[in-house]
């Protein structure tokens, strides 16, 4: 891997435990309509924060809207990269940092503010924080500090029609259903959504055969061969390729190291207008239950789409259990 330092490609150092964090801030800081926009009006952003004298609240240091631009305007500046080459232009929300990365110790309290589990130093899910971070947005934008950026003669975003990033994401979905019962077609538009999830199907993997070979493999060494404890690691690998018809690593315990399912990307998307049946379909034209079949659309794509991997899967006994698996993607 080759070491890259350089504007917007500038680190955010790990707080505890806030990697979920730093990944959720690095994927909104490539949103640069709305990211370089409050970049650029920084200076203009932490002279209009409000003040703890006015009643507006606690100045730069509360104000969501100067502490992101700060964060935004360090990620996409030289200033933090291992070369820089200029000072910053704003002091007034230093958001700490080193060659390399930065520090923003500020906006983490902020973010975190109000909520049990981001204000805490445990590990957290990456997708609820960013419907976090949207909601926290939403209610900045209702507050009349909010509502003036981009209204206020001359607005402070002049380029945006939103200060909340979220209106960029959204996206309608169209379900149509078919009633096979009378043949009829019935569409449905979903309220404004922000993330597509999409199911990861295990049994798309195109290494189905091999996790299972050796999977077998692993079992029956298990079984038959707890004898050969001390066989050379080198013996104890050339026997197991010859039940797995191939080569194989071992794990710490000398057994064969199951592969992990490798899945297509786009098999996840597949599921998404994936057509499902519907066994008990309540018909409004016959007033019957009966089949139909049912599929999703979106009706346009956004300028940003944001997608959720539904890793964990759920067992009759309601136990969640994240599954282990490496996802293909092909570029174009």
């Amino acid at each position: 891997m080759v070491s890259v330092s350089a504007p917007g490609r500038v680190g955010i150092e790990n707080l505890g435990n806030t990697c979920y964090m730093n990944a959720t801030l690095q994927m909104l800081a490539v949103v640069e309509p709305w990211a370089l926009s409050l970049a650029e009006a920084l200076p203009a952003l932490c002279a209009s924060a409000p003040s703890e004298e006015a009643g507006g609240g606690g100045g730069v240091r509360e104000d969501i809207f100067s502490q992101m631009a700060a964060l935004f305007e360090a990620l996409h500046s030289q200033r933090y990269t291992t070369n820089p080459t200029a000072t910053s232009s704003s002091p007034e929300v230093p958001p700490g940092g080193r060659a390399g990365y930065i520090v923003p110790t500020t906006l983490r309290r902020l973010l975190g503010k109000g909520h049990t589990e981001f204000s805490s130093s445990r590990q957290q899910d990456a997708a609820e924080f960013v419907a976090w971070l949207f909601t926290l947005f939403s209610r900045a934008e209702k507050t009349p500090r909010g509502a003036a950026l981009c209204s206020v003669s001359p607005p402070l975003l002049p380029t945006l029609l939103s200060p909340s990033p979220e209106p960029l994401f959204h996206f309608v979905t169209q379900r149509r259903i078919q009633c096979l019962q009378s043949g009829l077609v019935r569409y449905a538009l979903s309220a404004p959504e922000n993330c597509l999830r999409l199911n990861i199907p295990e049994g798309a993997a195109v290494n189905s055969a091999q996790v299972e070979k050796v999977t077998a493999a692993r079992a029956t060494w298990s079984a038959n061969h707890s004898h050969h404890g001390s066989e050379p690691p080198e013996a104890k690998r050339a026997r197991l390729a010859e039940l797995v018809g191939g080569g194989v690593d071992l794990d710490a315990d000398g057994l064969p190291l199951v592969p992990k399912l490798l899945v297509p990307f786009s098999a996840c998307l597949a599921t998404a207008s994936a057509v499902e049946s519907i066994p008990d379909y309540l018909s409004p034209a016959t007033g019957l239950k009966g089949p139909a079949l049912a599929s999703n659309t979106l009706t346009h794509l956004p300028p940003y789409l944001l997608i959720v991997l539904n890793r964990y899967k759920m067992f009759v006994n309601v136990f969640p259990l994240l599954m282990s698996l490496l996802l293909l993607f092909v570029f174009f």
